[in-house]
């Protein structure tokens, strides 16, 4: 008996069946199969379903033991992880595996942080056994019926809990560790600290002179694992069923390297330097000693992994380019690290990857602006193609703008940009903008922000959910260029001087960045690279008589941006 391996239905009618669900025959048509093969998958086999098992040697020590159920149940567990994808109630604090988001995103929201705790959750997914997933499914805000919620556990769960290895377990976890995230969040916010959580990796950041004993306190001394988790952390993760893992708590300060989910987080998201020494080194001896020879030695010294019995030996190429795709995701396309690795690849072979892309300035170099920071001339480079130049052609005159990626095929930028003939630089052409938006609830209030339609795909700036403190490190990047001159793409660090609330009831983000022209529309990013808000205008202070006023530029919060869309 064969049916479709993945669900006819649209989305909204998946969601909608899901939200009525009650009974096993409702079940089944949800997953678009006869209640009698259901049955037969779930009740003609004995426990565990005849799961598949093997073991695999964790990273950082331990085994992990891997449970693959069989095709059937297989398929029918894809079909399910669809229908949670679409009905999981998201968290801010959940990072791992759900979409947009992943080990990148996550070790992002920990970055130029003065503390790092990373704590680490004991038999995660065995911890969550049938009994808390048919009890979260029954619960808000799920509410599914009861004998519909047995037949969904019966279908995810094995007799050992959540399998490792099932396609449906990722989100179900998630699913159980709602409450956990959102405690996990109410804790971080009292002690002004940034919390994030991969599946079994939790991991809590601040900026804080001192680190809060309620998270955690070391009684030798802050030497990276001697550490104690503190009594208000270690309460909500064993209300919430869950156990530490004591021996991988780890406390890092900022002088140390500090990572989240094997990500350094110091002053941008970086990969270790053993691993560009690897690639480097797998490089070379394909050079000098050939393919062949450079593979049986690299499988001879350094290929340390587990792998299960029969399983292919990935071939060295593979391995090698795997390690350069992963430096390309945290460090950038642009990156010169990367570049320089890629065009090595290239000349060895070149029918195995195409051309390196062209290198933006190294770090050391000075950048518009910046100088030579490390910190935020790195994410100059990620986001550089993202911010775009705009000549504006009115009865003023030729003025000079900023437009950046909001959302996929949005651009956004100060809505006084858009009076004329407005024009955006691709490349080397002025291509004309097609069409504009402005939220009519800001055209009233003169809030001077807009978004621009897009036709290409660029890579969208991520969005930070919250305001920004004031003294919090900030950058602005923007073309502060001269009309009729060659723009240059800056970025210009200064901090946040306070958020006020403006005479319209607009929350208004005043920063320490001069105002400069062409920087109107630019967006201004955190130390962790996400959008905090947009530059819409300078604004001279009001001081008393005889002090002299100065000007600032005034930045409209990123979370207003999507009440610009219609």
């Amino acid at each position: 008996m064969t049916f479709d391996i993945k669900l006819r239905a649209t989305d909204e009618e998946i969601a909608a069946r899901f939200r009525t669900l009650a009974t096993r025959a409702e079940v089944a048509e949800l997953l678009e199969i006869p209640e009698s093969y259901l049955r037969r998958i779930l009740y003609a086999r004995r426990e565990p379903h005849n799961y598949r098992e093997f073991s695999i040697r964790k990273r950082r020590g331990g085994i992990r033991k891997i449970s693959v159920p069989p095709t059937d149940l297989r398929i029918l567990q894809a079909k399910l992880n669809h229908v949670f994808q679409l009905v999981y109630r998201k968290k801010r604090e959940a990072q791992g595996f759900v979409r947009g988001r992943g080990i990148l995103s996550n070790a992002a929201l920990h970055v130029g942080k003065r503390w790092v705790l990373n704590v680490d959750l004991a038999d995660f997914f065995p911890s969550i056994n049938f009994g808390r997933v048919r009890g979260m499914l029954m619960a808000p805000p799920y509410s599914v019926g009861r004998a519909a919620a047995t037949v969904l556990s019966q279908i995810c769960c094995s007799a050992e809990g959540l399998p490792q290895g099932a396609p449906s377990s990722p989100m179900l976890s998630n699913m159980v560790c709602g409450r956990l995230d959102g405690e996990l969040g109410a804790l971080a916010r009292r002690h002004h600290a940034t919390v994030s959580r991969y599946a079994d990796d939790i991991s809590f950041s601040l900026r804080q002179h001192d680190f809060p004993a309620e998270l955690a306190y070391a009684p030798l001394g802050w030497i990276g694992s001697n550490v104690v988790i503190g009594s208000a952390l270690q309460h909500v993760i064993e209300s919430n069923g869950f156990t530490l893992n004591p021996e991988k708590s780890r406390l890092q300060l900022a002088y140390c390297r500090q990572e989240v989910t094997g990500i350094g987080v110091n002053v941008f998201p970086n990969v270790s330097r053993s691993l560009v020494r690897e690639a480097r080194a797998m490089l070379h001896a394909w050079d000098k000693f050939g393919e062949l020879a450079a593979e049986r030695e690299f499988l001879r010294r350094f290929d340390t992994q587990n792998r299960r019995a029969g399983s292919a030996t990935p071939s060295f190429r593979r391995v090698l380019k795997g390690k350069l795709d992963y430096i390309q995701m945290v460090r950038g396309r642009s990156d010169p690290v990367y570049v320089k690795l890629r065009a090595k690849l290239h000349s060895l072979d070149p029918t195995f990857v195409g051309f390196a892309p062209a290198a933006l300035p190294r770090s050391g170099r000075s950048l518009p602006g910046v100088g030579t920071d490390p910190g935020w001339t790195r994410w100059y480079q990620r986001l550089a193609q993202s911010v775009f130049h705009l000549d504006i052609v009115s009865e003023a005159g030729v003025n000079a703008g900023t437009a950046f990626a909001y959302r996929r095929r949005q651009l956004a930028t100060a809505a006084h940009n858009m009076v004329g003939d407005v024009r955006l630089q691709l490349a080397s052409e002025l291509a004309p903008i097609a069409s504009w938006d402005l939220h009519e609830r800001y055209r009233t209030a003169g809030v001077d922000c807009a978004l621009i339609h897009f036709e290409h795909g660029v890579p969208p700036l991520s969005v930070h959910p919250h305001l920004p403190r004031p003294g919090e490190p900030i950058a602005v990047i923007g073309f502060a260029s001269v009309p009729q001159r060659q723009p240059s793409l800056g970025i210009y660090p200064g901090t946040v001087e306070s958020v006020n609330t403006s005479y319209y009831g607009t929350e208004i983000i005043q920063i320490t960045v001069p105002a400069a022209g062409g920087l109107s529309g630019s967006p201004v990013i955190n130390s962790a690279g996400q959008l905090i808000g947009v530059v819409i205008e300078s604004t001279f202070e009001q001081t008393e008589i005889g002090v002299p006023s100065r000007e600032y530029c005034s930045v409209l919060p990123a979370a207003h941006l999507s009440a610009v869309h219609r």
